[in-house]
C-alpha cells in the first residue's frame, strides 16, 4: 500500500479523479513536457469503482511506478492494468509517463492518445497522437482516429485531410469512407456525405454503423423512404475497426499472462531448464520487458547455473538501468558467486540511487562480511532494519555475522531487539539462531521457554524443536 506522504502529494495532482480540480491527465503532460513525470494515479480515489484484487494489483504497480520513476515498462503496466480496469483517467498519464521516458515508441503514444480521448480530453488526445505519428507516419488507424477526434473538435476541413490519408493507407477498408462522409455533412456538402456513405457501405456491406451514416446523410437530402431502413438497421450502433496496436496490446498482455503462468508452473515442478528455455523466449520477445530479464535471472541462480546468471545480470543492468530489482538481483549473484568487490561496486550505485530501499543495504553488508570489513557490514545491516523494521533479515543477517565471529552476546542482543520490532514475524530459522545465541551465553531456561513459547504462537507445534 501507498504512504499516506506519497497518496497526498499524488492526490494532489490527480484530483481531477475525484471529480474536481484540474484534469490529471492535462497535469501529467504539463508535467512531461516541463522534463519531469507526473505523480503516479492515487488507486484509493477510485478504489469505490474497483475490486479489492484489482486495487490491491494497482496499489502494488504504483508502489513499483514509485519505487523506479524512470522505468518506462513499469509505467506501461500501470497504465496497462488501469486500462483494464476502465479507468482511463488512470491509464492516461501512465502511458504518457512511459512515453517520455521511451520517446521512439510510437504505441505507448498512442496508448496514452486513446486513454485520453477516453478520458474526454480530445486536445490532449490529438496532441500525443500527432507524437506517435511522427515516429508512425504509415500507420493508418492512427490517422482515421486522428480525424474522428478533429470532427469532434470542430476541426472538419483537418479532419478531411486525416481522413485521405487514412483512405490512402488503408485502401478496401470503410474506415476513411465514413469519416469523409461525415466531414461533408459537417460542411453542408450533403451528396458528397452520402456518396462517401454509399461507397462506404458497399465495402462493408453488414456494417451497422455505415448504415447508420449512410441513413442520415440520406434523411438530410431527403430521401427518407431510402433513409428509414438504414437508421433502422443501423439503430444504437458504434463504430468497429481494425486496429492492430490496440488489438496486440491486448492479445500480448493476455499471451503474457499465460506464459507467465506456464512459467511458474514449470518452476513450482523445479523443472528450470524448461522454465528458462520459455523466458528466453519472451525475452526475445520483448527485449523491453525488465520483468523478463528479472524473473529469467532468478530461475537461472534457483537452477544452480551461476555463472550464466551473472553474465545475464551484468547484460540486464545495462539495458535496463533504471530498474532497482535487476541491480538488487545482480548484487546477491556477485555475492553469492564470490565476486565481492563487483558486487559492493553494484549494490553502491543502487543505493545511490534509491537510498531509501532496504534490500541494497542487505546485499551491502553481505559483501562487506566478505570483505571482513565487520563493522561496515552491520552499519548496513542496521540500516536496511531502520528502513524497512518488520523485515527481519537485517538482524538475522547482523547476527548471524557476530555468531560465526564467536561474539555470542552482542548477537542474542541483535537477535533480540528484532523481535521487538512492530510488525515482525520471524521465520523458525531466526528464532532457531536466537536459541543457539542465547544458549551460548546461559540464558536461564525460563528465558529460553519464553522465546519458545513466542515461536509456538506463530509457527505451533515446529516450535517444540528449538529446545533440546
Amino acid at each position: 500500500m501507498l504512504s499516506s506522504a506519497a497518496r497526498n502529494v499524488a492526490a494532489l495532482a490527480l484530483l481531477a479523479i475525484a471529480g474536481c480540480g484540474p484534469s490529471a491527465d492535462s497535469a501529467a503532460s504539463a508535467q512531461s513536457q516541463s522534463g519531469s513525470l507526473p505523480e503516479p494515479p492515487v488507486p484509493a480515489v477510485v478504489a469505490g469503482r474497483l475490486d479489492s484484487a484489482t486495487l490491491e494489483q494497482l496499489n502494488k504497480l504504483t508502489a513499483a511506478v514509485q519505487s523506479a520513476p524512470e522505468d518506462a515498462e513499469a509505467w506501461a503496466e500501470l497504465g496497462a492494468a488501469y486500462e483494464a480496469s476502465r479507468v482511463p483517467q488512470g491509464a492516461a498519464p501512465a502511458f504518457a509517463a512511459a512515453a517520455a521516458l521511451r520517446p521512439t515508441d510510437p504505441k505507448l503514444w498512442y496508448r496514452a492518445a486513446i486513454m485520453s480521448q477516453r478520458h474526454g480530453d480530445f486536445e490532449l488526445a490529438v496532441e500525443r497522437l500527432d507524437q506517435a505519428l511522427k515516429l508512425a507516419p504509415d500507420y493508418g488507424p492512427a490517422w482515421r482516429r486522428r480525424g474522428t477526434w478533429l470532427l469532434e473538435l470542430g476541426r472538419a476541413d483537418e479532419a478531411g485531410a486525416a481522413f485521405q490519408q487514412a483512405e490512402r493507407l488503408l485502401p478496401g477498408r470503410a474506415d476513411a469512407l465514413l469519416g469523409l462522409a461525415q466531414v461533408a455533412l459537417a460542411n453542408d456538402d450533403v451528396q458528397a456525405g452520402v456518396q462517401f456513405a454509399r461507397s462506404a457501405l458497399e465495402r462493408a456491406p453488414g456494417d451497422a454503423y455505415a448504415r447508420n451514416i449512410l441513413g442520415g446523410a440520406l434523411r438530410r437530402a431527403g430521401l427518407m423512404d431510402e433513409a428509414k431502413p438504414h437508421l433502422i438497421a443501423g439503430q444504437n450502433s458504434t463504430p468497429v475497426y481494425a486496429d492492430p496496436w490496440s488489438e496486440n496490446a491486448q492479445r500480448s498482455k493476455r499471451r503474457e499472462e499465460d506464459e507467465i503462468a506456464r512459467v511458474e508452473s514449470l518452476i513450482d515442478g523445479k523443472r528450470w531448464d524448461e522454465a528458462i528455455v520459455l523466458l528466453r523466449g519472451l525475452q526475445a520477445e520483448d527485449p523491453t520487458n525488465s520483468k523478463f530479464a528479472l524473473r529469467l535471472g532468478v530461475t537461472l541462480m534457483s537452477a544452480r547455473r551461476f555463472e550464466e546468471a551473472v553474465q545475464h545480470y551484468r547484460a540486464a543492468v545495462v539495458a535496463f538501468p533504471a530498474s532497482y530489482d535487476l541491480q538488487a538481483a545482480s548484487a546477491a549473484a556477485l555475492n553469492m558467486t564470490g565476486r565481492v568487490a563487483e558486487a559492493l561496486k553494484v549494490v553502491d550505485q543502487a543505493i545511490a540511487r534509491w537510498p531509501d530501499r532496504a534490500s541494497a543495504y542487505l546485499q551491502r553488508g553481505a559483501a562487506l562480511e566478505r570483505m571482513a570489513d565487520v563493522e561496515a557490514a552491520r552499519t548496513a545491516f542496521q540500516r536496511a532494519s531502520q528502513l524497512n523494521p518488520s523485515d527481519l533479515r537485517g538482524s538475522l543477517f547482523e547476527g548471524r555475522m557476530l555468531a560465526k565471529l564467536g561474539r555470542m552476546q552482542e548477537a542474542a542482543q541483535v537477535f533480540e531487539s528484532g523481535l521487538e520490532q512492530p510488525g515482525a514475524n520471524p521465520p523458525m530459522v531466526y528464532y532457531k539462531n536466537l536459541i543457539v545465541a542465547l544458549t551460548a551465553v546461559g540464558a536461564e531456561r525460563a528465558h529460553l521457554e519464553r522465546i519458545v513459547a513466542s515461536a509456538r504462537a506463530l509457527h505451533g507445534a515446529a516450535a517444540e524443536t528449538l529446545l533440546p
